[in-house]
């Protein structure tokens, strides 16, 4: 599941439309929406909702816009934002795992 999350984030972080003048809401969004879309059906989309906003959060602490990440962009630093914010799935995997079986 994780290598999944990252794959998305990754893909999702290149994918966004290109400006020159900064992050616009527009592309905020649709950064956003990609992220989440990836992730439908495989994590509660609250928790999805936090991991897109903290990949983006980097991403636009790292590039001044989208036209800039989609030029200088790696795929390896994609997956080290992600990666930083795979805690913020906590919440989903935990409801994931199997229960421990506790009366042995």
């Amino acid at each position: 599941m994780k290598k999944l999350l990252i794959i998305s984030g990754i893909i999702l972080f290149f994918s966004h439309c290109k400006s020159d003048s900064g992050w616009t809401d527009a592309q905020k969004d649709k950064f956003r929406k990609a992220c989440t879309d990836g992730m439908e059906g495989k994590v509660d989309m609250t928790v999805g909702a936090n991991y897109c906003n903290c990949v983006l959060e980097a991403a636009m602490k790292k590039y001044k816009n989208g036209s800039e990440m989609d030029k200088k962009g790696t795929e390896e630093e994609g997956r080290q934002m992600g990666m930083g914010c795979i805690s913020t799935l906590a919440p989903a995997m935990k409801m994931n795992e199997p229960a421990s079986d506790s009366a042995q």
